[in-house]
């Protein structure tokens, strides 16, 4: 077969990668625009992937999920040789830069919050006021909503 043609049995659909990959169809289509898939074009002008485009999907749902923005994963996968996809020594550089890039987030996230620690102090927090900050549900009572509760909890507590 010519590096032209594709095996019409193994192609797929938007709408079969996306299954197989665990996806929505508008994100393989985005990804697909945004040079992150191999992809090609059948008679009818339809979409057409072959399983390299799955081995794609499931890189960049993996990369995502360690924080790697698509521009850097377009990067990673515009280095592989044409018709490649990410094997063992990708998947092992690409974890060494997300490693990379979750340490420096975590790095930024604990800035943040001595940040927040120093400009505002955190006094003893009464048990009213801790159901407020944990997200509890509070019940409108007598006409005072959950807003009024959260002033008057900061209020007492000043």
């Amino acid at each position: 077969m010519d590096a032209g043609q594709h095996d019409q049995r193994s192609e797929m659909s938007v709408g079969e990668l996306a299954m197989q990959g665990g996806v929505k169809a508008s994100s393989v289509r985005f990804w697909d625009d945004q040079g992150l898939l191999t992809s090609h074009r059948s008679a009818g002008n339809q979409r057409r992937f072959t399983p390299l485009a799955l081995a794609q999907v499931r890189f960049i749902r993996w990369s995502q999920e360690f924080g790697a923005s698509l521009p850097t994963i377009r990067d990673v996968l515009q280095q592989l040789p044409e018709g490649t996809a990410p094997g063992d020594a990708v998947m092992i550089r690409a974890a060494q830069c997300w490693r990379r890039i979750l340490d420096q987030q975590s790095r930024e996230l604990g800035n943040r919050y001595v940040l927040l620690s120093e400009t505002v102090p955190v006094p003893r927090i009464s048990a009213d006021f801790t159901g407020v900050c944990s997200g509890a549900p509070m019940p409108e009572q007598n006409g005072i909503t959950e807003e009024d509760h959260v002033a008057e909890g900061i209020a007492r507590e000043l």
